[in-house]
């Protein structure tokens, strides 16, 4: 079954899809990102694919401890990329400081 969905994927991309509107996946962009486990969301600048890491939850103490961003609320990596909104995260010291991501 998994071949038949790369197979899929695979094809759609030869097909021209036509324009999209700024901001947004394309119809092959949002199945890639569904079939590699993201969920398709929105932002500020449009619409975005959410991916989940792979060491969503692990403990950390600064940055670079982690795939994405090590958020100091917690002190654990985050969950999903990318990370909207605004938080604290640990710097490569360990120091907390705010990020602001639209």
């Amino acid at each position: 079954m998994k071949h038949v969905l790369v197979l899929t994927l695979v094809l759609a991309a030869c097909v021209d899809e036509g324009p999209t509107q700024p901001g947004s996946l394309s119809a092959t962009e949002a199945a890639v990102c569904q079939s590699d486990g993201g969920r398709l969301g929105g932002t500020i600048l449009g619409e975005a694919c959410f991916r989940p890491t792979g060491d969503a939850g692990k403990q950390c103490g600064k940055q670079g401890e982690c795939e994405t961003l090590c958020l100091a609320e917690t002190q654990t990596c985050a969950a999903e990329t990318p990370k909207i909104g605004c938080f604290d995260i640990l710097d490569e010291n360990g120091t907390p400081v705010g990020l602001c991501v639209d």
